[in-house]
């Protein structure tokens, strides 16, 4: 692997006395700094909405691997100053530092700024709830309950491919977050659920207003919470402006975790294994905060070092939680691996990015495990996108957006598969497990080919009249794309043609 940092790399970790009290943090080195924006110049927006410092998701972890060692190394274990987009920040260089760092901060003064950064460089600032909504377990039950419903619910919307469309993804996953925290009447409350998006979208100055407008929202399923839901669990135990705070986060943390269920699906579908091992990984492995900002609220001291009022304090999580000095084959999917728990613990992985455990980050591991487990005991998950997901070796970035999964039924998988892949016209590849040769089936398969042709033709179609061929020199071009147009659409007439053969043949509908 070659030396980002450039030199020989003769300055090593050595043992040292305790650094003197007073001493200031070491600043990086410019190779250093060097070497910091190169990892850190991944995909940003242009204009980061809400701040100037984007991702520290690196293109190879390896690199970053390779990167925290040697800085920390340099510099004795230390945390170092360095300069970033979004000014001078003190960037902790080891798991243990981070926690520690962090618990510092937070102990220093309990209200200091916590900003966590998510990979494209959008901004949110986390509130920890308190250690009383716990007693959220009394409503385990429920939980259990409505997640493996919901499962039963959702793989009842899957289409004759098995495929279940993205928008009932969306739609059922966000009704079972409001059914779990408030009841079945606020799971069909359409301003409830614009007012939980808004949040999640709302720019640093309309943050507070969003925050407002959805403890109101939440307000009149506190005054008689329904049986069973965590809403009741958690205001046995608080006054109502309390348990409303409580409750909005819990709704708002188990909402936007969505995405991470995704990405445990996409682990259980390539190597199957244990749903709560998945859900743990894929939080390890993706972490839903590139990085976590603590800017400390009261100056404060550690192991000598001396910090500052406003100080700010840069954990790049996704970076440290593929460490391998703490993680053993960090970028492998281990579900049995025995330093899941040290991962868990790690504060800036967590909801609330706090110093205790946070309720919501139980609830949610919990809810999603349960999900996982109904859809995984009542169908197979089997991964389309993306393609370059093995257990063996995870990417550094994992867009939830991008998987496709198709469900398909165990009963059925007990025949034996013919193929496993379909080459179509137009040249794209679509996984494919044929649940039988029936000619049903194979009808099926004929009128999704008819589809893909037609598709093909219109995008030729379009090619051909664009603007970019608008020109007299590109006569013959278009002439070919409209005479390549018209020969898929009139493949497609046939196949499909053959397809209803095919399916009122097998008895299909």
């Amino acid at each position: 692997m070659p030396n980002i940092l450039g030199g020989t790399g003769s300055r090593r970790l050595r043992s040292v006395d305790p650094p003197p009290a007073g001493r200031s943090v070491p600043a990086a080195s410019p190779p250093e700094v060097a070497a910091f924006h190169a990892l850190t110049a991944g995909p940003r927006l242009p204009r980061p909405p809400l701040g100037p410092l984007a991702g520290v998701l690196p293109g190879a972890p390896q690199l970053a691997r390779i990167f925290l060692a040697r800085i920390s190394a340099a510099h004795d274990g230390a945390p170092v100053r360095i300069p970033t987009p979004g000014g001078p920040m003190i960037m902790a260089c080891t798991v243990d530092s981070a926690d520690e760092l962090a618990r510092a901060v937070l102990e220093g003064d309990p209200d200091s700024l916590k900003a966590a950064v998510s990979a494209d460089g959008r901004r949110r600032f986390l509130h920890s709830c308190p250690p009383q909504g716990q007693n959220w377990t009394r409503s385990r039950a429920h939980i259990r309950q409505v997640a493996a419903a919901t499962a039963e619910q959702l793989l009842g919307h899957r289409r004759l491919d098995g495929r279940v469309d993205r928008q009932n993804v969306v739609l059922v996953g966000g009704e079972m977050c409001r059914r779990l925290v408030l009841g079945d009447q606020a799971a069909i409350d359409a301003l409830l659920q614009r007012d939980i998006r808004a949040l999640h979208e709302a720019p640093l100055t309309s943050l507070r207003e969003a925050q407002q407008r959805l403890l109101r929202r939440i307000e009149p399923y506190l005054e008689r919470p329904e049986a069973g839901t965590v809403a009741a669990s958690v205001a046995a135990g608080l006054d109502q402006p309390e348990a409303c705070r409580v409750v909005a986060h819990m709704l708002v943390s188990l909402t936007g975790s969505l995405r991470r269920c995704i990405r445990a699906m996409a682990l259980l579908a390539v190597t199957q294994g244990d749903p709560a091992a998945a859900v743990a990984e894929s939080r390890r492995c993706w972490p839903g905060w590139s990085h976590v900002v603590y800017v400390a609220g009261a100056p404060f001291e550690w192991r000598g070092y001396e910090f500052a009022c406003g100080e700010s304090i840069l954990v790049p999580a996704a970076w440290l939680l593929r460490d391998e000095r703490v993680f053993g084959e960090p970028d492998a999917y281990a579900p049995d691996r025995d330093d899941r728990r040290r991962a868990g613990s790690f504060m800036a992985a967590r909801v609330c990015g706090g110093t205790t455990q946070c309720p919501a980050d139980d609830m949610v591991s919990e809810t999603l495990t349960v999900f996982l487990a109904a859809v995984t005991e009542l169908s197979v998950p089997i991964l389309l996108l993306p393609r370059n997901l093995s257990g063996d070796c995870l990417p550094a970035e994992l867009d939830a957006g991008g998987v496709r999964v198709r469900y398909a039924d165990r009963g059925r998988l007990s025949v034996q598969r013919s193929s496993d892949m379909l080459m179509f016209e137009t040249g794209s590849v679509e996984d494919l497990v044929f649940l039988g040769d029936t000619t049903g089936r194979y009808g099926e398969l004929a009128a999704a080919s008819a589809v893909r042709l037609r598709e093909h033709a219109h995008r030729l179609r379009d090619c051909a009249d664009g603007a970019d061929l608008a020109g007299d020199r590109f006569r013959d071009i278009r002439a070919r794309l409209f005479v390549q147009a018209q020969r898929c659409a009139c493949a497609a007439e046939e196949v499909e043609a053959v397809g209803a053969l095919l399916r009122a043949a097998g008895g299909a509908p």
